[in-house]
């Protein structure tokens, strides 16, 4: 499996400052045992809102079966998951990452964690939901898209997805800085060093979705009507995508 400049950058995220990368809050706060507890009670908070959306949206559908979490992280979507449905694997390109979703949720026997959505179908065979947030506006959609066509793929018959992605960018002259600060390192740096981060600090990439292509990655697995729900993600324009398929 090749390893992309994005994959990359998420495994230095996991060596130096992993709940930044995920979250923003610096990973020393989370030594604190309240303050973690309160990034899972977030997660909690997210999953309980988007399975009652779910399940209000496609009446017949319960949270029941195999749940897939796509970028899982530290684990935190991941384990209010594992205490809905019967089994969850969650998947992260990191082995730092999944090495502290493990340690955060040892308590668990009905959760795992692997590198690929392949090795999710491998484990499971196939998911009655799909779930990521904040998660692949980070990958370019010439990774993404695959990923979510691979993920629809293992989707079962009548089985859901909530899935998040970044439609648009209000600010075009950050379009425009971002697009040179993800090719070029010494522009990172210097970005870095303005905003007061430390300056070999990865880079989180903000890529945006073409709404067409997406329509067209559900259509071609039998889901011809996903919804777009958008909200406003600092100017981003932010999308949950809820969909059931046929």
């Amino acid at each position: 499996m090749a390893v992309s400049r994005t994959d990359k950058q998420w495994e230095k995220w996991a060596t130096q400052n992993p709940y930044y990368g995920i979250l923003g809050v610096e990973t020393a706060d989370t030594k604190d045992p309240a303050r973690l507890a309160d990034l899972f009670r977030s997660g909690e908070e997210h999953v309980q809102q988007v399975v009652g959306r779910t399940s209000s949206l496609f009446p017949g559908w319960k949270p029941e079966g195999a749940a897939l979490d796509f970028g899982s992280g530290a684990g935190r979507l991941s384990v209010a998951l594992a205490q809905r449905f019967d089994r969850v694997v969650g998947v992260d390109v990191s082995a730092g990452m999944r090495s502290l979703a493990v340690s955060n949720s040892a308590h668990m026997d009905n959760l795992g964690f692997v590198p690929s959505v392949a090795d999710a179908v491998a484990l499971a065979g196939s998911f009655d939901f799909l779930n990521s947030y904040i998660v692949l506006q980070h990958l370019r959609p010439s990774q993404g898209l695959p990923i979510i066509d691979e993920m629809l793929h293992g989707l079962n018959a009548g089985g859901a997805c909530a899935l998040h992605v970044i439609v648009g960018d209000s600010k075009r002259r950050r379009g425009m800085l971002n697009s040179v600060r993800y090719r070029v390192p010494a522009v990172h740096w210097a970005y870095n060093l303005r905003v007061g981060r430390p300056w070999r600090e990865p880079i989180t990439e903000m890529n945006t979705y073409s709404v067409l292509d997406l329509l067209r990655v559900f259509r071609d697995n039998s889901i011809p009507d996903p919804l777009f729900a958008p909200f406003d993600q600092s100017g981003y324009v932010g999308c949950m995508i809820y969909a059931r398929k046929s």
